[in-house]
């Protein structure tokens, strides 16, 4: 639900009082929450973008060369991997959203 989304953020999440995003749709909805939206600056967005990790991850090539030691250790630890790779099978593609 698009009307409470921020306050649903502002509850499960640590107090914060401003957000990071390159999705125009996110900075859309928190700028008309009041929130303080930053667009990072993006070094090779082609390459270093979420939906390309998991696009690699799913056909076994590498990828943790494109995130930081610390988050693909994470990844791992989580059997993320294996994850990533069922969630792309689903009928629903959730990875498309």
């Amino acid at each position: 639900n698009v009307a409470t989304w921020f306050s649903y953020l502002k509850a499960a999440l640590p107090k914060f009082d401003k957000v990071y995003s390159g999705n125009e749709y996110v900075k859309m909805l928190l700028k008309d929450s009041g929130c303080q939206v930053i667009s990072p600056t993006f070094l090779d967005r082609k390459k270093f973008n979420a939906t390309n990790i998991r696009k690699l991850i799913v056909q076994n090539q590498q990828w943790e060369n494109l995130v930081p030691k610390e988050i693909s250790d994470y990844i791992k630890k989580i059997d993320g991997e294996n994850r990533i790779k069922i969630i792309s099978k689903t009928e629903t593609k959730p990875q498309e959203y």
